[in-house]
């Protein structure tokens, strides 16, 4: 067990590790590969599982950071319909961008 000293108590979540297969030791890119999959699968059907982003967001920023873990655009439309009964609107609107004002969402709890 390793515990971190800069972090509180409340935040430490023990788990059990799970052993790894032999031939995942001494390989480096069947590791990285493995990181990878586990991330988009996590971001599959979840606005942001890992908090990448702030506590509120615009839809264009939860959607490029959706990309970005991806790896390829997504359709707007299709990520909209997807993530939005997943989000709660703030009632607030982006400052500071050019043009019409981004709505602001947070995560359903």
């Amino acid at each position: 067990m390793c515990v971190c000293p800069d972090l509180p108590a409340t935040s430490l979540e023990l788990r059990t590790a799970t052993p790894l297969p032999c031939n995942l030791i001494r390989n480096p890119p069947r590791i990285i590969a493995l990181a990878v999959e586990d991330l988009r699968s996590r971001y599959a059907d979840r606005p942001d599982p890992d908090r990448l982003l702030d506590d509120e967001f615009t839809m264009r920023e939860l959607r490029l950071a959706h990309e970005a873990v991806a790896g390829q655009s997504l359709q707007r439309d299709w990520f909209r319909r997807t993530m939005e009964p997943q989000l709660v609107p703030t009632g607030t609107v982006a400052g500071g961008t050019r043009g019409r004002p981004a709505e602001l969402f947070r995560q359903r709890l």
